[in-house]
């Protein structure tokens, strides 16, 4: 067991052909360039629909295609990692129904997902301490 977790980002191909647009400041790209992607794969029937059931969540009653790639973006989230990192006002509103599509799923704004890092970190430090006075390091 390693003694401490690692949060590591991967970010969606989709989100990379997103940020090669030619409009997206140059520093942006080369930030960007520095993560892990993941990569297009074609998917089972069951990925399929819960990636239909995303973007029918997203879409509501608007059009479609306006949340397309908003709904692969959240699904190769649910897919790789545990969790999704916005400011998307629209997906926020929506991210308990998406939730409920799957539980390792947690959407949430940057400022939530430092506030869970750090309850992690402590828990973390107490586990450790607590190793360290049993003589167990």
């Amino acid at each position: 067991m390693a003694d401490e977790e690692v949060l590591g980002l991967l970010i969606p191909h989709t989100v990379l052909e997103e940020i090669e647009y030619h409009n997206t400041p140059q520093w942006k790209k080369e930030l960007a360039r520095k993560y892990i992607y993941t990569l297009p794969v074609s998917l089972e029937p069951s990925e399929r629909l819960k990636l239909e059931a995303i973007i029918r969540i997203l879409t509501g009653e608007g059009k479609r295609e306006n949340h397309e790639n908003d709904g692969k973006h959240v699904f190769i989230a649910q897919k790789h990692g545990s969790y999704f990192i916005t400011f998307d006002d629209g997906i926020l509103r929506k991210r308990d129904a998406i939730q409920e599509l799957d539980k390792g799923l947690k959407i949430v704004k940057p400022s939530e997902l430092i506030r869970d890092v750090e309850k992690r970190r402590e828990v973390w430090r107490r586990r450790r301490k607590w190793r360290d006075e049993q003589g167990l390091s």
